[in-house]
């Protein structure tokens, strides 16, 4: 089941990462001078795939290997958290960085569906995007990161 879990989670990135884009390339470029229903299905299902991803996170978090759970198994105490860099990242650094920009795109959606002026709502919502985009590529564990935290690019099966 963890397997299972961890592999949508990885498929899931890629299909909020595609969604992200296609909600910053909307907003950076809009072909309608108004907000249309299409406009905010993008986003509703930017806001969807972010949820998911949240709740499959959580079990992750919790009852995975690299979660609460490693501290443990491991022997390791809470205050070892900060000295050891694969922790720091796994149990720290990674599940704020992602809550955060989550956080922004829930903010860039709220914006979407609010009735101020057009061209202040595409600048704001532009520029939340790209900041929550930033984000999130600072807290994927990318193949070049440090080998312990290190991951593949997509990681379907073991």
């Amino acid at each position: 089941m963890y397997n299972g879990i961890l592999s949508f989670h990885s498929v899931l990135r890629w299909i909020f990462l595609f969604l992200l884009g296609v909600n910053i390339v909307r907003s950076l470029f809009p072909t309608i001078k108004h907000y249309n229903g299409e406009n905010l299905n993008w986003g509703r299902w930017l806001i969807i795939t972010t949820y998911f991803n949240l709740f499959t996170s959580v079990y992750l978090y919790f009852f995975g290997k690299y979660g609460i759970t490693l501290l443990s198994i491991q022997g390791y105490r809470y205050s070892d958290i900060f000295y050891i860099p694969y922790l720091r990242f796994w149990l720290v650094e990674h599940p704020l960085m992602m809550l955060l920009s989550m956080s922004i795109i829930g903010t860039a959606y709220k914006i979407s569906k609010s009735n101020t002026l057009i061209d202040n709502k595409y600048r704001m919502m532009s520029f939340l995007y790209i900041m929550a985009l930033c984000i999130i590529l600072a807290a994927i564990p990318w193949p070049f990161h440090n080998p312990e935290i290190a991951r593949e690019v997509v990681r379907i099966s073991y």
